[in-house]
């Protein structure tokens, strides 16, 4: 749920959560429920997107890049 009591996503599979979590430096369960929701949105592999993630930040993508409520 969000501060607002609304439900984000589903319960996030063990390997999303570290997937979008450990793997790319989050560790805001909110955050990491909201990329859940996105890559369900969009049709796409949380575990596959994560890793995509993960390489493009520690390849240089700018952080400046990357969303606030992510950031921290």
């Amino acid at each position: 749920m969000n501060k607002d009591g609304q439900y984000l996503t589903k319960q996030p599979e063990y390997e999303t959560v570290w997937s979008m979590g450990g793997n790319c430096g989050i560790d805001d369960l909110d955050s990491i429920a909201m990329l859940d929701r996105l890559c369900d949105d969009y049709g796409l592999d949380t575990i596959e997107m994560g890793a995509t993630i993960a390489v493009a930040w520690m390849e240089g993508w700018p952080s400046s890049a990357m969303p606030k409520r992510l950031s921290g």
